[in-house]
């Protein structure tokens, strides 16, 4: 049953599937290629177009990205900033855009008395 989700299938009961983490076995979360490629090392990210591209969402995998057909899987050591999310990523970005981490938002907060 198609329910006009984007690249994924889904179930009767309109269960989303997507590509497992080649890791640890976690729904992926695709993401844009443009997103990927931004936080790639420039070398780790030659073979990746025209690929659907998945993030790894669990904090314990050292799998950051990986391709929807497991042709291409990158660790946490080919991004150019940690992922907010994993273990011990240091630092804790908040914006990646704009590289803003989580410490010079608390510390604005702090500074500029926000609430």
């Amino acid at each position: 049953m198609d329910c006009g989700c984007t690249n994924c299938t889904c179930d009767d009961n309109k269960e989303i599937i997507t590509n497992p983490c080649p890791e640890c076995g976690t729904p992926g979360k695709q993401i844009p290629e443009k997103a990927v490629k931004a936080n790639l090392q420039k070398e780790a990210f030659r073979n990746i177009n025209k690929k659907e591209i998945y993030l790894c969402p669990d904090s314990e995998c050292g799998v950051s990205y990986y391709s929807g057909d497991y042709s291409l899987k990158f660790d946490l050591t080919n991004l150019k900033k940690p992922l907010w999310y994993k273990n011990n990523s240091v630092p804790v970005i908040a914006c990646y855009c704009n590289n803003i981490t989580e410490n010079q938002v608390v510390d604005a907060v702090e500074k500029y008395d926000l609430k």
